[in-house]
């Protein structure tokens, strides 16, 4: 898995434990992007279920695509 995400070029984002035991806590959870400068605000919160609850933002500006013109011949 770790030299997928090293061929790849990917970022793991979560640095927390994501699911708790009596006597262990381990990261399950994973935010997994290629550019890790667009998520920001990644956190762990309240279990739900057997797992914490993973929230993050995506930056992501709109692309706007370049109007087409058309030549119309009279």
């Amino acid at each position: 898995f770790l030299d997928i995400l090293n061929d790849f070029h990917l970022h793991q984002l979560v640095d927390g434990p994501t699911r708790f035991c009596r006597t262990t806590s381990s990261l399950l959870d994973l935010v997994i992007c290629s550019h890790p400068g667009i998520i920001s605000e990644v956190s762990v919160g309240r279990e739900f279920s057997d797992h914490c609850m993973v929230s993050f933002n995506v930056s992501l500006a709109a692309s706007t695509q370049p109007s087409c013109k058309e030549n119309i011949l009279v």
